[in-house]
Formats: structure tokens, C-alpha cells, sequence
């Protein structure tokens, strides 16, 4: 089962589907088989050795939003497993991200796919809001940021506005003019 809950027992299930199945659609059956392949042991092992992979020490765990935290919480204390204390520390990217990149003023959070496109990163529409492809993706945000590629970014951008003549209105160029005037505020 996915999530914090496993179902009830079979027969408890075939009970009340026959019921609703019944009265709902007409539909009558027999026998109701429930599959329940991920035993609550199975969990706490992976967690523990997770653990074991991050190692003793000092650690942060860094995530894009708040939601990878808030589930091993809920798992741990509905299973009533100890949250191992090397995974305790999190760091919320997406609440850093508009900060590093001196985006002042901005109360909406970003997607990872427009964080991606902050650094003209394409990112594949295939692969969003996969567990595996979306912690890669936080990953590497999270090392373009600690290599400094997001001043980089931003010197780019104030040569690039440097040279802007004016020749009428210009939607981008003023765009850009008031994105760059707020990051000059804010340095």
C-alpha cells in the first residue's frame, strides 16, 4: 500500500464492496482478494539502512518543499518507528531558493520546474513530480547554488541590462530593467 495507512482486513473489505458495488453499480462477485505487499516492517529496514548509508555525523537532509519531511514524520509515528536521528535535519530548497537568488518580495513559492528555467535549465515535462527524477533535480539546483552559478546568473543579467538602449517601450527590457532594480535593492 502506499501512504501511512495499510487497508482494513479482507474480509471486512469484500463485505463493504459487494455492498456498495451492489447497490451502486449493480455489480456482483464472489470473492475479494486484498494484496497488501509492503509490510510495515519493510519501512522501518529501509529507513534503517538509509541511515546507515548517510552515516554518522552532522547531516541535513535537503528537499524541495516540505512534503518528503512531512510523510517520513507521519509514517514514522503511525508505524511508531523512531526517525533515526541523522534524518531529523531538513533543509525546505524551495523556501532557499528565491532567497539565494535575490528574488525579494516574493511570498509565492517556485515550482522546480521555474527554478530550473531561473538557471535556463530545461526540465523534462516526463519526468516532473517523479520521487527519483524530482530529488535529482533538487540536487542539482542545490549544487549550482553552492558553486555560486546563481551570481553568475545574476552578473549575466546586469551586463545584459547595461546595454539595453532605449528605443520606445519594451515590455522585456522593462521586465528586466525592475528585476534587476530589486536585486539591486537588495544586495
Amino acid at each position: 500500500p502506499s501512504g501511512t495507512l495499510m487497508p482494513p482486513d479482507q474480509a471486512s473489505m469484500e463485505a463493504e464492496y459487494k455492498r456498495r458495488l451492489g447497490e451502486d453499480f449493480g455489480i456482483v462477485f464472489d470473492n475479494l482478494f486484498t494484496f497488501t505487499n509492503v509490510p510495515l516492517g519493510r519501512f522501518a529496514e529501509a529507513l534503517l539502512l538509509f541511515s546507515e548509508w548517510v552515516g554518522k555525523g552532522r547531516t541535513r537532509m535537503v528537499a524541495w518543499s516540505e512534503n518528503d519531511k512531512a510523510q517520513i514524520i507521519s509514517e514514522c509515528a503511525m508505524k511508531e518507528i523512531e526517525m533515526p536521528a541523522n534524518t531529523r535535519r531538513w533543509m525546505d530548497l524551495q523556501r532557499v531558493f528565491p532567497r539565494a537568488m535575490d528574488m525579494r518580495g516574493r511570498h509565492k513559492r517556485m515550482s522546480l520546474h521555474d527554478a530550473f528555467a531561473w538557471f535556463d535549465r530545461e526540465l523534462s515535462a516526463d519526468c516532473e513530480h517523479q520521487a527519483l527524477a524530482d530529488a535529482e533535480h533538487t540536487a542539482e539546483l542545490l549544487v549550482a547554488l553552492i558553486k555560486g552559478e546563481h551570481l553568475e546568473h545574476k552578473r549575466a543579467l546586469e551586463a545584459a541590462m547595461t546595454n539595453v538602449q532605449p528605443c520606445g517601450y519594451n515590455p522585456m527590457a522593462s521586465a528586466l530593467a525592475g528585476l534587476l532594480e530589486k536585486m539591486n535593492e537588495a544586495a
